[in-house]
């Protein structure tokens, strides 16, 4: 097993990141006879909620990446240039449910990461109706390059959902589905993915992560030469061998017929799907001696360092696929005393705060417990299938919502800020940022549960 990887990760997991800067509106993606107007963006998260986090070096340097103008306002920029206008396009409006920008060290080799999910809306009557979804993840092993390399990787995510979007509406492919355009995430089982629901599997390739999200399968792709390995009877991880051509070698996944497997790299590894989440179990040391041109690596430096932070010696992890851009996401095992315990979300009002005001958590509206600048409150909620909406209020100033995956089993950290005149910014923290934060909490800011 190779150690150094989980030597970097752990000590990226001790330093809470300062701050870096970039200007999105500077990604120029190459929109080229895509005739699509789009009239508004809106976030499903904080317009200034931080992009990820720069894991630049072994020096525990990490640096905090945030957009130089609200997110949507750059996002509204960048498209309004890229996109000829045309009096005959399809006008839209977009819904960005995930941006997130990363740089890993991984070996001896930078690997900077972008994660991209957009929702398409068309207008009807007084109300909307979404009508495409697309979600993506790239990586590129060409991060601190040059200074606008995120913005290049962030240019070609657009292109690909937005060549996405506009095929799908020449070919009259697009599903009309009447939906509310807000600022809440939105979750992945509202979208209703035809793998979720898939009944029967056939073999072939997903070359992508959208192909795979709507079962678009190759099944002329070769599947010849895919050996299996099993452990007690059990798939364990399968590979293509030396003989693998560039599609078996660059595919986002593929299938046997029998199973589902995702691209490591190195291997494929089986997915489960538990009628929530595909998850995967993924042998840590392996994985540390390649990089996957298909994404893959993306995430398990985040995951073996959460590990690492609770354990000695890690060799494998179960990680989640996230449904909606792609981004494998740690599933951590806990137990306390022998059993199992559910994992546990952190309301943080930050001490930083403009304004000295006090917000208030409402769950299923019903008032939880009201937060003061720089004290927080621990919540351990119950497993559930749908998202768990979450409201935050403060005076008289428009409410938040935010909308929790309690499938998950790592901790959460929903970071909660009062600008000067009042008004709410409520950022969900990346698993990284959010064991930083949480390692810094004092346990005389904690607050209890209103009677």
């Amino acid at each position: 097993m190779r150690t150094p990887l989980f030597v970097l990760v752990l000590a990226h997991c001790l330093v809470v990141p300062a701050q870096r800067v970039i200007d999105l509106s500077a990604a120029e993606p190459d929109l080229r006879g895509i005739r699509i107007a789009v009239d508004t963006v809106v976030l499903g998260f904080g317009a200034d909620a931080p992009l990820g986090t720069l894991h630049a070096s072994i020096s525990g340097n990490d640096k905090r990446l945030s957009s130089k103008e609200p997110i949507d306002e750059a996002l509204s920029t960048l498209l309004r240039r890229s996109l000829a206008s045309d009096s005959a396009a399809w006008h839209v409006a977009l819904k960005v449910n995930v941006l997130q920008l990363e740089d890993n060290m991984i070996g001896k080799q930078e690997i900077a990461f972008c994660s991209l999910h957009i929702e398409f809306f068309e207008r009807s009557g007084s109300s909307w109706v979404r009508c495409y979804d697309h979600g993506t993840s790239l990586s590129s092993d060409r991060a601190g390059v040059d200074r606008w390399h995120h913005t290049t990787l962030l240019a070609r995510c657009i292109e690909e959902v937005f060549h996405g979007a506009w095929t799908a509406h020449r070919n009259g492919l697009l599903n009309r589905t009447p939906a509310p355009l807000n600022n809440a995430r939105t979750p992945a089982v509202a979208l209703d993915l035809p793998i979720a629901r898939a009944q029967a599997l056939r073999p072939g390739i997903y070359t992508t992560f959208q192909d795979f999200r709507s079962d678009k399968i190759d099944t002329l792709a070769s599947m010849s030469g895919f050996d299996i390995t099993t452990v007690d009877g059990a798939p364990i991880k399968g590979s293509f061998g030396k003989s693998a051509d560039l599609h078996q070698r660059e595919a986002w996944g593929c299938s046997d017929g029998e199973r589902l497997y995702m691209n490591l790299g190195p291997f494929y590894v089986p997915l489960k799907w538990d009628g929530q989440d595909f998850t995967a179990r993924v042998p840590l040391g392996d994985v540390a001696t390649g990089i996957s041109p298909a994404m893959g690596m993306f995430g398990l430096v985040g995951a073996s360092a959460v590990l690492l932070s609770r354990t000695t010696v890690v060799t494998e992890t179960t990680v989640r696929v996230d449904l909606l851009s792609g981004r494998i996401e740690p599933l951590l095992d806990r137990t306390i005393n022998g059993a199992p315990s559910r994992a546990r979300c952190y309301f943080i009002h930050s001490k930083h705060s403009a304004s000295d005001t006090t917000a208030c958590l409402f769950i299923f509206g019903g008032r939880e417990t009201c937060l003061r600048p720089g004290q927080h409150y621990e919540y351990e909620p119950l497993r559930r299938a749908d998202a768990l909406p979450v409201e935050v209020r403060c005076g008289t100033s428009a409410p938040r919502t935010v909308y929790l995956d309690t499938k998950v089993l790592h901790d959460q950290v929903i970071l909660i800020k009062s600008k000067r005149d009042g008004s709410l910014i409520v950022d969900e923290l990346s698993t990284v940022m959010a064991e930083g934060l949480i390692g810094e909490l004092e346990p005389g800011n904690a607050v209890g549960p209103t009677p």
